[in-house]
């Protein structure tokens, strides 16, 4: 008989997952552009809350990106992190390669986020 304290763990698909990662990746470039902006203004000022929460993001996934294969750090910083022109790969690999090493990398990358609901 089943308990009724039996928790299911949500599991996203890979296009979930995939969604999920460029949105933080978007939302990363953001804080990026913020506090670059912020500097260029007042290079000797004290950082705001906002812009110290914005460093402490771009801390947190640059040191999770460093927890990936050299592969997934490549795929996730080319394809998300950076803005790159559509097909910027193809002087790489060819489209099937890369799709799946984005992938496997954008699995790697979310499983070390652990963004998996509990």
């Amino acid at each position: 008989m089943p308990s009724d304290n039996l928790q299911v763990k949500h599991v996203n698909t890979d296009k979930e997952k995939e969604i999920i990662i460029r949105h933080l990746c978007v939302l990363y470039r953001q804080a990026q552009l913020r506090l670059d902006l912020e500097e260029a203004e007042a290079p000797n000022r004290p950082l705001s809350n906002v812009r110290l929460d914005d460093k402490s993001y771009i801390y947190k996934l640059d040191r999770s990106l460093l927890c990936c294969s050299s592969e997934t750090q490549w795929v996730i910083r080319k394809e998300y992190l950076e803005v790159n022109p559509k097909g910027w790969y193809l002087d790489y690999v060819s489209r099937y390669t890369f799709q799946r090493m984005r992938k496997k990398a954008v699995r790697e990358f979310y499983d070390i986020l652990d963004l998996e609901a509990n």
